[in-house]
């Protein structure tokens, strides 16, 4: 896992002997040291530059340095991330003639367009973003695996188009345009984060998930080279339960043997979870390998069962596993350090134990298996299940659901939000409104001025990514529409996201096997009955593992990183949070009204409400002001 930087230039040759293009390319590579920080290096051509940092785990030895070039004129790569088949692409490629001087999956990608062109990079299966510059064809490649597991982002700077793995590195070449997105700034009040290809930024943007971004002869082509629907065939539309339970068993062992690969110990997050727990059964399918495996406990999760389920699925699978405590004590550095690490603002609080989890083994490992992706294949959260039982909601009066939201207390404004969501007859504001706690009765556009608020309501569609996700797999049935709607928005803009950057701030880079490509490609062609049957979610895979996995275990509630950021910022944040985002600079910037955002403190102080619009808040804060101290050391 790595980070990589470059500059094409579409007017002027490039004039490296300059110091000021020679400093930029070395302090975008610097800004992402974090990713890389075994080796670095540089490849530098009349019209395009690139930067590398490498965290070195297939073949450590500098054959595995990159830039690498082969050739002559020469062809030159590099790249973020993992290839899992690459030993066997290096067997076709050595069957037609191919020499390699190492044994890194860098060289078997290059060799791979060398040997087949374009058409070469679709054979790649793995986790990837990468760049090649094809010197007699004067072709830029900017490449991004099919589910947007790996970043890459690009915008137009003072000498030419920049790109980079993360948002600082791009701004770091100077002449970016940093102003925020009216569209992005809707998208994150609602949800916490951006869509599809935008970032927070007018003057970035991000190649989508299975795409690539050519550009020859100074002209940009944007193509989808892959696409989920490329997987659907409905050819398991009449498998048997029996035949779906091996199918999946087959398919994730093999998914997780592919990923054990490495030259580097890795280690596994043990939660006690369904995910994490067949992640770790199936790593002891591959005898050759010895998987260990972490449970972290938190001072700041209220359940304090997770080391216990942890110990009752190692013991039950033969596998041993430490423990490790993380802290919640003295939180203010390490938000502000997530803020650094994603760019630009981001809300899901979960990134904060993941980061921790990845800092406490980053001394011992580099390479970490996370169970992402199985809620998105097999129907795991709860919004499937009511979903599915859609239809019993609109058999109550409205003045029921009055009633009961009185009633319940704490949880009367969930149910209500669920309610209202659930009865909802636009189906792109039902998947909407089931991805956030904010509702269409309270937006949160509400704490903005009224000019402002108007001007978004107007001139914004926060639900624009699920509009087009919608449309897209309108042919499909309610709830596979639904796990692909999820898997194209909220999974690489959400999950993945989180994933990628709380890990790689720890410099460990985090591998998800539930999403490789042979599971998925079986799982999302499963029928819906097969993965909620009656009440019960990821029915298919928990019967899959009834043999693997304790029963207790396969029984037990979801439950996830509880981060409790509502007691905090009702209590060891209040201050930090306040003085933040009642700061007059900030509030003037995005238009927001003082009185209105005062009232939400005051309203999360005493009677516990607001919490994730308060949230979003101080994350947009941290991130403004972040941002601008990037802008200032670059024009120093």
């Amino acid at each position: 896992m790595c980070g990589l930087a470059g500059i094409y230039s579409f007017n002027n040759d490039l004039k490296w002997e300059s110091t000021e293009i020679s400093i930029i390319l070395q302090k975008m590579t610097s800004l992402l040291s974090h990713r890389g920080p075994d080796s670095y290096g540089f490849y530098k051509d009349k019209n395009v530059g690139f930067g590398h940092r490498r965290l070195s785990i297939i073949d450590q030895s500098i054959n595995g340095n990159q830039p690498i070039t082969i050739g002559s004129p020469g062809k030159t790569i590099i790249f973020n991330g993992e290839i899992y088949n690459y030993k066997i692409l290096k067997e076709q490629l050595i069957s037609k003639g191919c020499k390699f001087r190492g044994n890194s999956d860098t060289e078997v990608i290059l060799n791979c367009y060398l040997y087949w062109g374009l058409s070469g990079l679709k054979r790649l299966e793995g986790i990837f973003a990468l760049s090649i510059w094809d010197k007699e064809k004067n072709l830029l490649v900017l490449m991004r695996d099919r589910l947007g597991v790996k970043p890459l982002y690009y915008g137009n700077s003072k000498f030419g188009l920049a790109f980079a793995s993360e948002i600082k590195s791009v701004i770091a070449a100077k002449g970016i345009d940093t102003r925020y997105s009216a569209q992005a700034f809707s998208e994150y009040l609602w949800y916490g984060t951006t869509y599809e290809e935008r970032s927070f930024f007018r003057g970035i943007n991000s190649v989508k998930p299975g795409e690539w971004i050519l550009i020859k002869d100074k002209q940009i082509t944007k193509e989808k080279w892959w696409k989920l629907e490329d997987w659907i065939d409905n050819s398991l539309k009449n498998i048997s339960k029996k035949d779906a339970q091996k199918g999946v068993l087959i398919n994730l062992d093999k998914a997780v043997k592919g990923q054990l690969m490495s030259d580097v110990p890795i280690g596994l997050f043990l939660s006690g979870g369904i995910d994490s727990s067949a992640l770790a059964s199936s790593a002891l399918q591959s005898s050759d390998y010895y998987l260990e495996s972490y449970c972290a406990g938190f001072d700041f999760i209220e359940q304090d069962n997770e080391y216990k389920k942890a110990e009752e699925v190692a013991k039950f699978i033969g596998m041993e596993y430490s423990s490790i405590s993380i802290s919640g004590v003295n939180l203010e550095p390490t938000i502000t350090k997530l803020v650094e690490a994603h760019d630009q603002p981001f809300a899901d609080a979960a990134n904060i134990p993941l980061y921790l989890m990845c800092k406490k083994i980053s001394h011992k490992h580099k390479v970490i298996l996370q169970g992402d992706g199985g809620d998105e294949l097999f129907a795991g959260y709860n919004k499937y299940l009511l979903l599915k039982y859609k239809w019993l909601w609109k058999l109550f009066p409205e003045t029921f659901f009055s009633f009961l939201t009185r009633l319940s207390g704490p949880y009367g404004t969930r149910i209500n939000r669920l309610h209202k969501s659930l009865t909802n007859s636009d189906e792109v504001l039902f998947n909407a409104l089931l991805s956030t706690t904010e509702t269409m009765q309270l937006r949160p556009e509400r704490l903005l001025k009224k000019e402002k608020n108007q001007f978004l309501i107007e001139n914004t569609d926060p639900f624009l990514s699920y509009r087009n996700a919608i449309n897209r797999f309108s042919d499909y049935e309610p709830l596979q529409k639904t796990l692909l709607t999820d898997l194209v928005t909220e999974l690489p803009s959400v999950f993945l996201n989180k994933v990628d950057r709380a890990s790689m701030a720890a410099s460990v880079e985090a591998r998800v096997p539930l999403l490789d490509e042979s599971l998925i490609k079986f799982a999302i062609n499963l029928p819906s009955n097969l993965k909620i049957s009656g009440l019960k979610r990821k029915y298919i895979l928990k019967k899959a593992l009834e043999k693997r996995i304790p029963n207790k275990i396969l029984k037990m509630p979801k439950t996830g990183f509880g981060v409790p950021y509502g007691n905090w910022l009702k209590n060891t944040l209040f201050e930090f949070t306040s003085e933040r985002i009642l700061d007059e600079t900030f509030l003037d910037y995005f238009n927001f009204d003082k009185l209105k955002v005062e009232e939400c403190l005051f309203e999360l102080k005493d009677k516990n409400k607001n919490k994730f619009i308060i949230w979003k808040l101080l994350q947009l804060s941290l991130s403004k002001a972040w941002i601008e101290s990037i802008n200032l050391s670059m024009n120093n």
